[in-house]
């Protein structure tokens, strides 16, 4: 359009200069009228055209202003994921640089190997549309993928090579014209919206410590927002990924696909790839350290090693551990070539003796030695050092600190250094500042004048976990100080290390016993986020600590329901709640924490500890009832619906029938109250039918059972939207399987049950940590009537499934997970032997008789050792643990049968015979 201006401007005045002209020839009169003709059709045709010249520059303009606005805005929540720096080519002088900097991946010091699948993989993840290059799907209409195809999450062990692989697929993708970045902590909010005004090229955004990142819920909001249409058809017309780096899915991952909506959509479809930490396919370690020896060397400007024996002290050592062994042999290559040494050929191999190294936590032991020399001669060149100022010990404890905790200016670091023994007196003022000047060049952060901690991660742990470990002082500093923009790094800093460091625990042990409710939020995020000692650790601090009501009830908060990782200080702090409210409390807020009492021993599989708080809180909550029966009623159904759970699992079922008739009763009085609201009471007269159902079953009552949960069904399916409550309908569906069961009527068993495992699929896809345990039972069902219907290859697959299910439960919370996991590898025993895998049908069945030993063995013994004290213990044992060592009692005899028959088939028969025996001594008249 610019040079359409152009041309019409230059025709124009060459026009007027010919009339002009030709005015001028015809006399004195033409050019009066002639000039008059050309002045009028330049005023006429030049202001327009200009007017739109200054227009179309005007536009221009504001859109240069517009882009490079936005582009400042991106450089303030991302950085630009740069290809490596070249490898230097200059020998550096021996103590003029950090060793250790080697070993940043952003380095790439050693070439990229292995990784082949997993950078597969991901190659194929941003490529889910089959394209190449930068034609990209529409990020408004999802592709390969799905709407998960957005995300991706890498995770693995400190030093297994996630950033290295994070950085080699960026380098693969900007090759093909795409933008990769690093997501700064805190540019999670706006970095998707900023990326898009930038350009149109796909996007790789990475966001390293995804589990710490509190903003990355709203970046995921963005993206799945902009995956439903909602950024606008223009923008979103290209690719955009966002790849997630993790130390390991915790229940930060579980709770994220738990988020309703597109976000956990996108979260449960996500491609996930774990790094396993030990060697890389068809790369042997020594290998691994053989090949990054010479690439070191380079980097350092010296011939390589001739010898590089290495010994392999751990297992599953981690990439970056090998790589720092390969480093030490590099560096004690360069001091047996220093002055005084035997001196080598330019270009030969220097002759290095006794060069063997273990790989193992001893090399970063080593690595950091080379790397405090660079310290010590970097602060004396600062004038740190001598007479008044930083000696050795308060030169690494100044790293430690500032690696431990965020220093975004030299004033916060100076700050953070009053910490160390020795620089927290006032006078030390101006050393602390030139100290935290000098740290500021040593390991710059992201902004001016901040300090960044050493890197890489795992050498920072390792040297922050020795200088607390033998500064116990500083420790308790430390712990003293934290506020909620410390507390979370620390404690996923010393978390983190316990993987390698376990000495920290007693660190982290004193700074919550010393400030549990001011740690509380933090200490539970990174207890959700990090698997680690932290739960533990609370409940240990809870049940010594003598808390007020208010700290208690705010640590009680700040634990979310359900929970694995904290079930056990969930329990510990309600008790304690209990306990502690005062005689004025109301009648109605004591039954309220009773109740939740009984949930959270429930919680952790301590069955009779439940039963009994239920009981007072069942007797109080009568009592209000005969106060105000409108008011109280509905308390009071609820509270017999719970109770009768419990009474159930303590193996007192005519109560637990009693009580769940009686809240089946009160439910349908209130929904005939309440004509008018259906739906107020329905939901939970449908779960209480459930729960009758269960207790009319096991009272034998098979018909009645049926019909109690065909009705639960019917009331739950009145209106049913799937996301209404699909965890209810999935449960309903698995209970009528098995009363349909129970009634003899297999044939219409099996198909409830597969709809109900299907249900608690997908259920398991967006909240694992609180879905599995459903999928489990089911899934052990559903092998059993699969098997029925003679349907024996998926039977088999569905009982192997549930077997490795209640596995992984039974790790964390073995008290509730492990009797299941007994019936289950009974179970997978026969489905196995159906198979004609007879010896393989033995070994499950073995493991099954194991388990169920155990468990009846415990209880046998009497009561563990708690880590509080519970008044309920005594009560609940005399009154229900002999039922439940009854109930173990036969599950074992039951599996020494199922054993005793799988011995037979193998042509064991004397085996077979003491198999039956036990299990006759365990039924008869003999001692249990």
């Amino acid at each position: 359009m610019r040079r359409g201006f152009v041309w019409l401007l230059a025709g124009t005045a060459a026009a007027l200069a010919v009339l002009a002209a030709v005015g001028g020839a015809a006399g004195e009169w033409v050019p009066g009228v002639w000039g008059a003709a050309c002045a009028g059709a330049a005023g006429f045709v030049v202001p327009a055209v200009w007017d739109r010249v200054k227009e179309r520059r005007d536009r221009v303009r504001t859109e240069l202003e517009r882009r490079s606005a936005a582009v400042a805005r991106l450089a303030e929540v991302s950085d630009e994921m740069t290809a490596p720096p070249a490898m230097p080519t200059v020998p550096r002088p021996r103590g003029t640089g950090d060793v250790v900097g080697l070993l940043r991946p952003q380095r790439a010091v050693v070439a990229f190997i292995g990784r082949e699948g997993e950078l597969r993989r991901l190659r194929e993840w941003c490529h889910a549309d089959g394209r190449n290059g930068g034609d990209g799907v529409s990020v408004g209409g999802g592709g390969g993928g799905g709407t998960g195809a957005a995300v991706a999450l890498v995770t693995g062990t400190g030093g297994v090579g996630k950033t290295r692989l994070a950085l080699r697929l960026a380098e693969e993708l900007r090759q093909r014209g795409w933008s990769c970045r690093w997501v700064r902590a805190g540019g999670e909010a706006d970095v998707v919206t900023t990326v898009r005004e930038v350009g149109a090229a796909p996007v790789l955004l990475v966001v390293d410590y995804a589990e710490t990142r509190t903003g990355l819920r709203a970046l995921l909001t963005a993206v799945a927002g902009s995956r439903s249409g909602q950024g606008g058809p223009e923008r979103d017309s290209r690719r955009l990924r966002v790849l997630l780096l993790a130390r390991s899915e915790g229940e930060w991952w579980e709770r994220l696909q738990g988020v309703p909506g597109p976000v956990g959509a996108a979260v449960a479809g996500a491609v996930t790839v774990a790094l396993e930490p030990g060697v890389l396919p068809r790369w042997p370690e020594r290998q691994l350290v053989a090949e990054a020896v010479p690439q070191f060397a380079r980097a350092l400007g010296i011939p390589p090693p001739r010898h590089a024996e290495v010994t392999l002290a751990d297992e599953g050592v981690p990439l970056l551990v090998l790589h720092a062994a390969a480093l030490v042999l590099v560096l004690r290559a360069r001091e047996a070539g220093a002055p005084g040494a035997p001196a080598a050929l330019p270009g030969a191999a220097l002759p290095v003796a006794a060069l063997p190294v273990a790989v193992g936590s001893a090399v970063l032991d080593e690595l950091l030695r080379h790397e405090k020399r660079y310290w010590y001669e970097s602060a004396a060149i600062a004038a740190l050092t001598g007479p008044g100022g930083l000696d050795t010990t308060a030169v690494q404890r100044c790293v430690a600190v500032t690696s431990l905790l965020d220093a975004d200016s030299e004033a916060a670091a100076a700050d953070l250094l009053s910490l160390v023994p020795g620089l927290d007196a006032p006078w030390c003022d101006p050393l602390r500042r030139r100290t935290a000047r000098w740290l500021s060049t040593l390991y710059p952060g992201t902004s001016p004048g901040a300090v960044g901690p050493l890197q890489p991660d795992l050498l920072a742990e390792h040297h922050i976990a020795r200088q607390l470990d033998r500064s116990p002082e500083m420790a308790r500093l430390i712990g003293l100080r934290l506020d909620a923009s410390h507390a979370r790094r620390a404690l996923t800093v010393l978390t983190r290390a316990h993987a390698h460091q376990p000495g920290v625990e007693a660190v982290l042990e004193g700074w919550l016993a010393a400030r549990l409710p001011e740690l509380a939020e933090a200490a539970v995020t990174v207890a959700v986020e990090t698997p680690g000692p932290l739960g533990p650790l609370m409940a240990r601090v809870l049940a010594e600590a003598d808390l007020p009501l208010t700290a208690l009830q705010h640590v009680k908060r700040a634990i979310p329901y359900p929970t694995l990782a904290l079930a056990e200080a969930d329990m510990v702090v309600t008790h304690h709640i209990v306990e502690a409210l005062p005689e004025e409390a109301t009648p109605e807020r004591r039954a309220m924490w009773l109740e939740a009492l009984g949930l959270a021993f429930h919680q952790v599989g301590r069955r009779m500890e439940a039963l009994a708080p239920m009981e007072e809180a069942e007797r109080i909550r009568r009592r209000l009832v005969r106060l105000s029966p409108e008011q109280h009623r509905p308390g009071l159904a609820a509270c017999l619906s719970s109770l009768g759970h419990r009474l159930a699992e303590a193996g007192r079922v005519p109560e637990a029938l009693t009580a769940a008739q009686e809240a089946v009763g009160l439910y349908r009085d209130l929904a005939h109250t309440f004509p008018s609201s259906p739906d107020r009471y329905r939901p939970a007269l449908a779960e209480c039918l459930n729960s009758l159902g269960m207790r009319l079953s096991e009272a034998g009552r098979v018909d009645e059972a049926l019909a109690a949960t065909q009705e639960a069904v019917d009331l739950e399916l009145v209106g049913y939207a799937p996301d209404r409550r699909p965890h209810v309908l999935a449960m309903l569906l698995h209970n009528l399987g098995n009363r349909l069961f129970e009634a003899g009527r297999e044939d219409e068993a099996l198909a409830p049950t597969r709809e109900a495992a299907d249900l608690y699929r997908e259920l398991v896809r967006h909240a694992p940590d609180r879905h599995r345990p459903g999928l489990a039972s089911c899934l052990n069902n559903l092998g059993n009537r699969l098997s029925d219907a003679g349907l024996r290859a998926e039977a088999l697959t569905a009982a192997q499934e549930a077997v490795d299910l209640y596995r992984d439960l039974a790790r964390t919370s073995p008290d509730r997970y492990r009797p299941g996991l007994a019936a289950c590898l009974n179970n997978l025993g026969n489905r196995l032997s159906d198979a004609g895998r007879e010896q393989d049908a033995l070994v499950s069945i073995e493991e099954a008789v194991r388990v169920h030993r155990a468990l009846h063995r415990e209880l046998r013994q009497g009561p563990r050792r708690d880590p509080v004290r519970f008044p309920y213990r005594a009560q609940a044992r005399t009154n229900t643990d002999r039922a439940d060592v009854d109930r173990f009692r036969h599950a074992l005899a039951a599996s020494l049968r199922n054993l005793g028959i799988q011995l037979t088939a193998v042509g064991r028969d004397v085996e077979a015979r003491a198999a039956h025996a036990e299990a006759a001594s365990l039924t008869g008249d003999g001692p249990p």
